[in-house]
């Protein structure tokens, strides 16, 4: 599994179109539902869970549909001063970033997922 693909690049090499693949972790929320179940009902199913990856691999495609893995697309700005080595610490520093910020956005949106209650 690739923690994130690029997927264009504008004319100078300085803007990037990223896909992240965040983790969702196998936790569950205030009432009981699993993270990962909440994440699949929230997008209408298994069923209709795509990439926008056009060469996912198959096993990322099925860890998505799961639940386990949700996609974040954005665009990555550089500087044409950074060496390649530089560019991908920075993309992987952003990575680790959009984990923390979606995970957390989770608990956020998701925490009652699922709560349904009928009012004597």
């Amino acid at each position: 599994m690739s923690n994130y693909h690029i997927l264009s690049a504008d004319q100078y090499g300085n803007s990037y179109r990223v896909v992240f693949h965040v983790p969702v972790p196998s936790q569950v929320n205030e009432i009981g539902t699993n993270y990962r179940t909440a994440i699949v009902e929230w997008q209408g199913g298994a069923e209709n869970i795509q990439s926008s990856v056009p060469f996912i691999a198959g096993a990322e495609l099925t860890q998505m549909q799961a639940g386990e893995l949700y996609e974040v697309s954005e665009t990555f700005n550089s500087n044409p001063t950074q060496t390649l080595a530089d560019k991908r610490d920075a993309l992987d520093a952003r990575f680790a970033d959009v984990v923390s910020e979606v995970q957390a956005d989770f608990q956020d949106r998701l925490g009652y997922w699922g709560y349904s209650r009928d009012v004597p």
